[in-house]
């Protein structure tokens, strides 16, 4: 069992209000826009982003009242945004791949549900998740998202709803696996007709008892590491540089005592320079220290 403390915890509450969130849509590689459909409420922001080829928004057609744009917007890495007020169907496509990859956006004055309030604490086993609708209308199911990154998301749990309810609902979800450090949370609402929603992203960082110890440091032969760790004995380490590249195969240490678990790091092949060691546990827990090889 692992103890958590808090560093810093980050909850957003939204006084029984439907909640206003940036949607990302993202073109990805199969040239199709991810949700190719979505359904968003009036003042809203839309995002688009580009995971990679080229591709543009190209508007077609929107509400009476909307301005459509004169020209395409060439995607990048760089999130175009646009919030849309007029209730109602708008269409767009790729300007570079045309009627081959489409996409279609309703702006609502209400969505299928009312989120409440959505917050994050830490809990003995990691973290614990709570989150309460004020309403909810033809919800087919949540699917929470965790990241330790603010723009990749991956789900890790999928949650039943009451169903169509105009009362207080509460729900939970106690996240055993949390990122020892950063975690950003999202909660992604999915409708029967298979439109979706997301609240906004609340964060909270945790740290475990667990610690990782490096000596010497600098060093500039070999590189010692101890730990503990009660929840398991397999372990992964990574070795990068100051850019993010990996200089090392990653190392599998299989511990034969949970506590405490000692390796040597040969380190006199590495240039001189800084860099960061990570550790993941069985359960994806990591831990990353910096050292400095010096000759």
């Amino acid at each position: 069992m692992r103890n958590f403390k808090l560093l810093i915890l980050i909850i957003l509450f939204f006084n029984n209000k439907i909640y206003s969130v940036t949607h990302p849509i993202t073109s990805n590689s199969n040239n199709t826009f991810a949700p190719a459909s979505i359904t968003i409420a009036s003042g809203d922001i839309l995002s688009f982003t580009n995971s990679g080829g080229s591709h543009s928004v190209q508007w077609l057609t929107g509400p009476v009242g909307f301005i459509l744009p004169a020209t395409s917007a060439a995607l990048g890495p760089v999130a175009i945004t646009y919030t849309l007020t007029i209730e109602g169907t708008y269409t767009y496509q790729c300007g570079v791949h045309g009627e081959s990859m489409l996409g279609t956006i309703t702006v609502t004055t209400a969505l299928p549900i009312k989120l409440y309030s959505f917050m994050v604490e830490p809990d003995h086993k990691g973290t614990k998740l709570k989150w309460v609708t004020a309403s909810e209308t033809d919800v087919d199911h949540f699917e929470l998202e965790r990241s330790n990154e603010v723009l990749k998301f991956n789900e890790i749990a999928r949650i039943a709803v009451f169903g169509n309810s105009t009362e207080n609902r509460s729900y939970t979800f106690n996240d055993e696996y949390a990122f020892n450090g950063v975690n950003y949370y999202r909660l992604k609402t999915v409708n029967l007709d298979k439109s979706i929603s997301f609240s906004p992203i609340i964060v909270i960082t945790i740290f475990s008892e667990t610690s990782l110890n490096i000596y010497p440091n600098p060093s500039s032969e070999v590189l010692s590491l101890t730990w503990n760790d009660m929840d398991s004995h397999r372990f992964l380490l990574n070795i990068y540089d100051l850019n993010g590249k990996s200089v090392e195969i990653p190392i599998e240490i299989i511990s034969k005592t949970h506590s405490p678990s000692l390796f040597d790091l040969n380190v006199s092949k590495y240039n001189t320079g800084k860099y960061f060691a990570t550790l993941t546990n069985s359960k994806g827990i990591k831990q990353q220290f910096p050292f400095i090889v010096n000759r």
